[in-house]
């Protein structure tokens, strides 16, 4: 009498255990999609913020050829560190970021090369922190330019340096223009280019170059900013004789009427041994 009650007992005992066990499979499934849209979501608030630092701090800059990079030194895998004078707040690369302003703030310099059949030109565009922009051009220039950024005169605002590399030049010859924000005749903000005229030194009994500029007679073929005996200076190297590696190392400091020379030194096999890294700091 009691085997069949205890049948059917059986059967209910099985189905409520499979009711369990698909209401159990069924919870982890419901889990595992609130635990997958949970890491979704942490990925994505992750992205977000990473994001969001990255504008806050202008980590991220991008180029006018649309790539972007974490910093001008993954632009153009530089490290610019001196091993003679310490450069390492000193910005480099096509685009760098500086106070050209004094307002404090921190603004963006870009330098872009332009070819187009038989026309060349290089625009040196700066965009201030307001979101002003202003540029200067350069006519003609069959270059591979670049840019260092520092306060040259001590008066609270960084100059840029422009180096135009001439294409297809032997021994890697530039052209050098130290560039300062002002206010022009319109009450804008422009670029003005600071003399390039040397101010000769009476402590140096050897012949000192007239300048830097076109006409000057000075072959350079780099520059960078230097910091020595507690002044911001530019450094300008000349070529002497490529033969054997000769150069003519200017460093020299902004006064009213041009670059007063602080050092002049004939530095020899500068193609070996990574000189050209240890003068400039940096290597193009």
């Amino acid at each position: 009498m009691n085997s069949k009650p205890l049948g059917r007992m059986e059967i209910d005992m099985k189905k409520c255990i499979n009711v369990l066990l698909m209401m159990l499979m069924l919870a982890d499934l419901v889990g595992c999609g609130k635990n997958c849209e949970s890491k979704e979501n942490t990925n994505m608030e992750r992205e977000l913020v990473a994001v969001d630092s990255n504008e806050e701090t202008n980590l991220s800059i991008e180029n006018l050829d649309g790539v972007q990079y974490e910093s001008d030194w993954e632009k153009n895998g530089q490290s610019a560190e001196n091993s003679a004078e310490n450069q390492s707040n000193i910005d480099y690369g096509i685009e760098v970021r500086a106070d050209i302003s004094g307002d404090g703030k921190t603004d963006r310099v870009r330098v872009v090369d332009t070819v187009s059949g038989d026309y060349a030109f290089t625009q040196v565009c700066a965009i201030l922190n307001g979101g002003s922009d202003f540029f200067i051009d350069y006519l003609d220039s069959w270059t591979s330019s670049y840019l260092i950024a520092r306060d040259l005169n001590g008066n609270g605002a960084a100059d840029v340096v422009v180096l135009r590399y001439y294409t297809g030049s032997t021994y890697n010859g530039c052209a050098v223009s130290v560039l300062h924000m002002v206010k022009n005749d319109f009450g804008e903000n422009d670029f003005e280019e600071y003399p390039s005229a040397f101010i000769q030194n009476s402590k140096f009994s050897t012949e000192q170059p007239a300048g830097f500029g076109e006409g000057d007679g000075f072959s350079c073929i780099g520059a960078s900013i230097i910091e020595k005996n507690g002044k911001s200076m530019l450094r300008l190297i000349a070529c002497v004789d490529p033969l054997s590696g000769t150069v003519q190392c200017v460093d020299c400091s902004y006064k009213t009427d041009g670059w007063y020379i602080e050092d002049l030194q004939i530095v020899s096999d500068y193609w070996e041994n990574d000189k050209k890294l240890e003068l400039l700091g940096y290597s193009y």
